[in-house]
């Protein structure tokens, strides 16, 4: 799974730096050059990975109480990265007018193609 992501978003030949955790030496295997940063504080090796996640977590387990579907990540993900470019923006009447600009722009998805039927009244399919 990891191999995807990395191979969707990473040209390959890149330098990938890490914080040397064990699931990484498969970049080697991968075309990727990859240099292990070896200090111990993790706030010195990636200080803005750490920061994003450190409030991503908390804020999708509270926010979302746990009910976080891999269906639906990317799209709470969005909305993270919103607020999180956000946060400490001066005028909130901006914030307002992006949301109220988006609403126009963008064609509204019904919640039946939101959870994924292909009809408004065909009924989920469940999986066993």
């Amino acid at each position: 799974m990891a191999e995807i992501d990395i191979y969707n978003n990473v040209n390959e030949g890149s330098m990938v730096d890490t914080d040397g955790w064990r699931s990484y030496g498969l970049l080697a295997n991968m075309k990727y050059k990859h240099k292990v940063i070896k200090d111990k504080d993790p706030n010195k090796v990636l200080p803005r990975v750490n920061l994003v996640v450190s409030l991503f977590k908390p804020w999708l387990l509270g926010m979302h109480q746990v009910l976080v579907t891999k269906k639906h990540l990317q799209l709470y993900i969005y909305e993270f990265v919103f607020r999180f470019n956000r946060r400490t923006s001066k005028s909130r009447g901006k914030v307002f007018y992006c949301l109220l600009q988006q609403s126009i722009y963008y064609k509204v998805t019904a919640y039946w193609r939101l959870v994924g039927r292909v009809a408004q009244h065909v009924p989920l399919k469940r999986s066993a």
